[in-house]
């Protein structure tokens, strides 16, 4: 071979088969003891292994927030899934003065999402049909200044796809010191099966992967709701709409191996009397039983809505924990059940049209920009 022709071919193969990269040494891949230590002992001096309150007494034996943990949520369309982990955040807001990033794309544009925690923060409704029952500006001024400095909305428009998604979300960790995140309803983001293999549980599995190691790497308490998949609609022997589980969410299987605590809301009489405002919650798996909760009995555990405040109303306090009585007992006695009646109360008007213009309940809000 001509030696010219021999160096342009030496180098052709040399360009063709570069170097593989190297491979880290699998001791690499062992956590060393002196750092698992370390973390072990950092937790026992400044973290609580327990699931942190609602606030709900109700639901509070079943599930709690816990940072670090991915809970998945579903339920029919129309029978309060995101409403109720809406107010669920609302309430940690009110009480602990949490913070929140949303994903809501169902519930744009902002105002929707927005006038839902404004309305349930008052306990009045912003629509102008109301009449007098409608708040005042004043008030809706006053919520929506305490909800914007609490909760913080993605555009849908700008992050697409949980990709996308991610680093929005650790950009509100990092800027605005958030407790916590909602995607609401995950298959608002868009995938490409292919990349998958066409598989749509290799692709849930990677993706649930990289929320888990989102929630653990920035302690983030993280709530996914799904909707169940339409052939899971079915109706039991006695005619009533069964209750979802993990395996009604389309990909249910990989759901209910990977995430950490799985629930349901459901309306029992919605389809018969659209009237009745019974809420039914269902905790089905809970990882850490005994420290975030334990799953409900079978037929669950039973709230209420009631409309003209756009709260949840918990019967173990007679009234919604957003209630003022509520919220002001436990500033006074670290609990919201009802004081014993030997204990003094502060006076509250009952002929008005609001808790809220008795007295602002959550503390003073920002002011808001004008325009």
């Amino acid at each position: 071979m001509p030696p010219n022709l021999h160096r342009f071919t030496t180098q052709a193969a040399h360009r063709a088969a570069p170097t593989a990269p190297e491979r880290p040494h699998p001791a690499d891949a062992l956590l060393t003891a002196t750092a698992a230590w370390a973390e072990m002992k950092d937790a026992w001096f400044n973290e609580d292994p327990n699931g942190l309150p609602t606030h709900f007494p109700t639901i509070a034996p079943h599930w709690s927030w816990l940072p670090d943990e991915v809970t998945l949520v579903t339920g029919w369309p129309g029978h309060g899934k995101s409403e109720l982990m809406l107010q669920l955040m609302l309430t940690k807001s009110v009480y602990d003065q949490w913070k929140w990033a949303l994903y809501v794309p169902e519930n744009m544009p902002a105002r929707r999402a927005l006038n839902k925690l404004v309305q349930s923060y008052v306990g009045r409704t912003t629509n102008p049909k109301a009449g007098p029952a409608r708040m005042s500006f004043g008030q809706y001024e006053d919520a929506a200044g305490w909800i914007l400095e609490r909760f913080h909305l993605i555009n849908p428009r700008r992050a697409g796809s949980l990709g996308e998604l991610l680093p929005v979300l650790q950009h509100a960790v990092k800027t605005h010191k958030v407790n916590g995140c909602l995607i609401d309803p995950w298959n608002a983001l868009s995938t490409n099966l292919k990349e998958y293999g066409g598989r749509e549980d290799e692709m849930l599995k990677s993706q649930l992967n990289d929320v888990l190691d989102f929630a653990e790497d920035e302690h983030q308490c993280v709530v996914v709701c799904a909707h169940p998949s339409g052939d899971a609609r079915t109706k039991d022997k006695d005619m009533n709409l069964k209750v979802p589980d993990q395996y009604s969410v389309s990909g249910g299987r990989m759901w209910a191996n990977k995430v950490d605590n799985f629930l349901v809301v459901h309306r029992p009489y919605a389809d018969d009397d659209p009237t009745n405002t019974a809420v039914d919650f269902y905790a089905r798996k809970i990882k850490q039983e005994g420290l975030v909760g334990m799953k409900t009995p079978k037929e669950g555990v039973r709230l209420s809505y009631e409309r003209g405040t756009s709260r949840y109303l918990d019967p173990k306090l007679g009234h919604a924990p957003l209630d003022v009585k509520a919220i002001q007992n436990y500033r006074q006695h670290g609990t919201n059940n009802p004081a014993p009646a030997t204990q003094g109360s502060v006076p509250f008007r009952t002929d008005g049209p609001s808790d809220f213009d008795n007295w602002h309940p959550h503390g003073k809000p920002i002011t808001l920009p004008t325009a």
